[in-house]
C-alpha cells in the first residue's frame, strides 16, 4: 500500500545497508519467493511475496526552450537502445541542438544496452575497458556513426549506478558531455544471477570495467564537473544548472 519500511530480507537485516545493496538482496529469478519484515505506523509485520518481472517506462523525452532536448533514462533494458534512438530522432526533428541526459536514480540494468547508447555519441574511442575475472582489460570501441554531436549535459546523483555510470564515464571522459549533480554510487562490477534448485539463486561477479581513461570507480563513483545538490523542497537545481550550461555552450 506504500509507506512501509523494509527491516529484513530473508531474515537478514538491511539496517545501514545502501539502497542498491538492499535491492540486490531482494533480486532473484521471477517466480521465486522472498520473505520481508516490514514496519508501518510503528507496527512490524512479515510478508512473503513472489518475484515477478517488472516493466518500467525507461525513457521520458521532452524539449525545453532554446533548442535544448531532455531524455530521462530510469533504467537500461533490452529496448533502451531502440527507444533512445527514436527519442534522438524526435528531438532532432524538432531542431534540438543540445541535450540533457538525466540519469539520476538510474540503478543500471543491462550492461550492453548502456554501451550501445554511449555509441550514439562516441566513435572510434574506448567506451570502457572490460576485464573478466582472469585476463587483461580490453577496450570496447564503437565504430558506428555518431547520432548526436551537439553539447550534452549528464545529470547524476548518488542513485546513479552501474550501467548508468558506464554511460556517464564514456561521455564525460571522451569529452562528449559535462556531468552535473553529485557523486555517483560507484559500482563497476558486472554481476550475473545463477538460478539454483529449490527456487534460490546466487549472484557472482563475473567481470569488472574501467573507464575510458583507465579509472576504477568501484566504491568511488564519478565526481561531476559541476556539483549541484538535489533539493526536493525547491526547484530542480541540477536541471536548472544543466540548462544554464547548455545555453552558454550552444552558440
Amino acid at each position: 500500500t506504500g509507506g512501509e519500511k523494509i527491516l529484513e530480507v530473508n531474515g537478514v537485516t538491511v539496517k545501514e545497508k545502501s539502497l542498491h545493496k538492499a535491492a540486490d538482496m531482494m533480486a532473484g529469478p521471477a517466480g521465486s519467493f522472498i520473505d520481508l519484515k516490514l514496519e508501518k505506523n510503528e507496527k512490524v509485520f512479515s510478508l512473503k511475496i513472489k518475484r515477478e518481472n517488472i516493466r518500467l517506462r525507461p525513457l521520458v523525452c521532452k524539449v525545453y526552450r532554446d533548442g535544448i532536448g531532455y531524455i530521462k533514462c530510469s533504467i537500461f533494458g533490452d529496448s533502451t537502445e531502440f527507444q533512445f534512438s527514436k527519442a534522438l530522432d524526435k528531438l532532432k526533428a524538432r531542431n534540438v541542438k543540445a541535450l540533457i541526459i538525466d540519469l539520476r536514480n538510474n540503478p543500471g540494468g543491462d550492461f550492453e544496452s548502456s554501451l550501445k547508447v554511449a555509441s550514439f555519441f562516441v566513435q572510434r574511442k574506448p567506451l570502457i575497458y572490460y576485464k573478466k575475472r582472469t585476463g587483461e582489460p580490453k577496450p570496447v570501441v564503437s565504430v558506428r556513426p555518431i547520432k548526436f554531436s551537439g553539447p550534452v549535459a549528464v545529470i547524476v546523483n548518488g542513485g546513479t549506478a552501474s550501467a548508468a555510470e558506464i554511460l556517464t564515464a564514456a561521455l564525460s571522459e571522451n569529452k562528449k558531455a559535462v556531468v552535473v549533480g553529485t557523486r555517483t554510487f560507484g559500482k563497476a562490477k558486472v554481476q550475473t544471477i545463477f538460478s539454483l534448485t529449490g527456487g534460490s539463486a546466487i549472484k557472482l561477479t563475473t567481470a569488472e570495467y574501467l573507464t575510458p581513461t583507465g579509472k576504477n570507480i568501484n566504491e568511488v563513483g564519478i565526481i561531476p564537473e559541476i556539483i549541484v545538490e538535489d533539493n526536493p523542497s525547491s526547484k530542480d537545481a541540477p536541471l536548472s544548472k544543466a540548462i544554464q550550461y547548455l545555453k552558454s555552450n550552444n552558440k
